[in-house]
């Protein structure tokens, strides 16, 4: 039996299924990507290399143009609680509840040094601050 020459990035996941995945480093952060054949996956692990080396974003990878609210993000934040738990309406309270403080503010540029300045402000006890600082998690992490 003929020994594979083994290409660096270009990886079988699990072994022996016949999918193949590319690992790769652009600007310093790390992407992995399944992409099927393992000819498709060495040319596609070649042309990001090429492309990272040149500095030139892939497609996928350019920034959207439109920044994200936190408005955007508590409503998907309460969609979620509404399918995965069986707490969501406390979720929807604090969804409107923090609309219009951080709601047409772009998720990007909210620091945590005014999520903590509005939670010393408009909470009584640490209990509560610390459900609505749960809350600015899941909108956060489902929008990453």
């Amino acid at each position: 039996m003929k020994q594979e020459k083994k290409v660096r990035g270009v990886y079988e996941n699990p072994r022996g299924s016949g999918v193949w995945w590319v690992h790769y480093h652009v600007a310093g952060k790390r992407h992995r990507r399944k992409v099927g054949r393992k000819s498709d996956a060495i040319a596609f692990y070649e042309k990001a290399k090429a492309d990272a080396r040149r500095d030139i974003l892939l497609p996928e990878l350019r920034p959207k143009a439109a920044p994200i609210t936190f408005g955007e993000l508590a409503t998907a934040a309460v969609e979620y609680a509404q399918t995965h738990l069986r707490s969501w309406p406390d979720y929807d309270w604090k969804e409107r509840t923090l609309r219009e403080p951080f709601g047409s503010r772009s998720a990007a540029e909210i620091m945590p040094e005014e999520i903590d300045r509005w939670l010393t402000k408009n909470t009584k006890t640490p209990a509560t601050a610390n459900r609505f600082r749960a809350f600015f998690s899941l909108c956060f992490r489902l929008g990453m």
